[in-house]
C-alpha cells in the first residue's frame, strides 16, 4: 500500500510524487527548453523560456524525450559498467509493462520547464527578474579586466551547485544500493576504458567542429561562447555515440 499524507479531510498518496517516471518526467522537464540550441534553433529555445513556450514547446518535446528515455533506458544502462548498471536497471523506467501516469509525468516535465524558465529570469541579462532587481546588473568581480555582473555569478555557482547535488544524490543511492547488495562499487574496468576512450574522441571531434570559436587569448566572454557551442555540439555527439553503442553492442 503506498504512503500517504491527510490534510484537511484530503489523503494524497505519495508514490506518484516518490515515482521513478514523475522524477524522470522532472529532470527531463528541468532541461528540455534548453533542447532546440542542440539543433540550433534558437529564436525556438527564446520561445521555450517563455510561460507559453514551456507549453507548446517544452512539454510536447519533453513528452517525446520521455517516450524516447522508456524505449533505450534499459539497453543504455546495460551499457555502462557495473554495479552502476545494475542500479540503474533497479529504477524500472524501462521496464515492459509498466504503466506510468502520464498525466503525472506531464505535469512534471511542464513544472520542471516553468522553475528552468524562473531560475533563468534571475540568471540572464533578458531575464524578467534581472529587470525587476537592478541589483543582478552590478559588477560583481572583474575577470581578465572584463567585469561579471552579479546575475551571471549566480548562473555559474547555480550551475555548479546543481551538478554537484545531482552527484551527490547519485553517489549516495549507489553507495547504499551496493552496501546493501554486497557489490564492490568499483567494477568493469575494461567498460570503463571503453567509455572513458569514447568521451575523448567524441570531445576532440565537438571541439574541431567549432576550432573557430576557441579564445586566442584571456578574453572571457570569447571563451564563454567557445564553451556554450562546445556543449551543444559534444552533448548530442556523445549521447548518440553512447546510444549506437548500447544498441549495437554484444554481452
Amino acid at each position: 500500500m503506498p504512503f500517504t499524507i491527510s490534510h484537511a479531510g484530503f489523503v494524497l498518496p505519495l508514490r506518484p510524487i516518490t515515482s521513478p517516471h514523475v522524477l524522470c518526467g522532472l529532470v527531463i522537464g528541468s532541461i528540455v527548453p534548453d533542447f532546440p540550441y542542440f539543433v540550433r534553433e534558437f529564436g525556438v529555445a527564446s520561445f521555450a523560456h517563455t510561460v507559453l513556450g514551456a507549453h507548446c514547446v517544452s512539454l510536447p518535446v519533453g513528452l517525446f524525450v520521455y517516450f524516447l528515455v522508456r524505449l533505450f533506458f534499459g539497453r543504455m544502462a546495460d551499457a555502462l559498467p557495473k554495479p552502476h548498471s545494475i542500479f540503474l536497471s533497479s529504477w524500472g523506467l524501462g521496464k515492459i509493462g509498466s504503466k506510468p501516469n502520464i498525466m503525472a509525468i506531464a505535469v512534471a516535465i511542464l513544472a520542471g520547464a516553468l522553475f528552468h524558465n524562473f531560475v533563468d529570469s534571475f540568471t540572464h541579462q533578458s531575464g524578467a527578474a534581472v529587470s525587476i532587481f537592478p541589483v543582478l546588473t552590478k559588477e560583481a568581480i572583474s575577470f581578465g579586466g572584463q567585469p561579471l555582473h552579479a546575475f551571471r555569478v549566480l548562473q555559474y555557482v547555480g550551475s555548479v551547485l546543481g551538478m554537484v547535488m545531482i552527484a551527490a544524490a547519485y553517489w549516495s543511492g549507489l553507495r547504499g544500493y551496493c552496501r546493501a547488495h554486497e557489490f564492490p562499487i568499483w567494477q568493469d574496468s575494461q567498460r570503463w576504458l571503453f567509455l572513458t576512450g569514447l568521451i575523448i574522441v567524441t570531445i576532440l571531434a565537438a571541439a574541431g567542429l567549432n576550432a573557430e570559436f576557441f579564445p586566442r587569448g584571456l578574453d572571457f566572454y570569447a571563451a564563454r561562447v567557445f564553451v556554450f557551442k562546445f556543449l551543444i555540439t559534444w552533448l548530442p555527439i556523445a549521447g548518440i555515440a553512447f546510444l549506437v553503442f548500447a544498441l549495437c553492442r554484444r554481452d
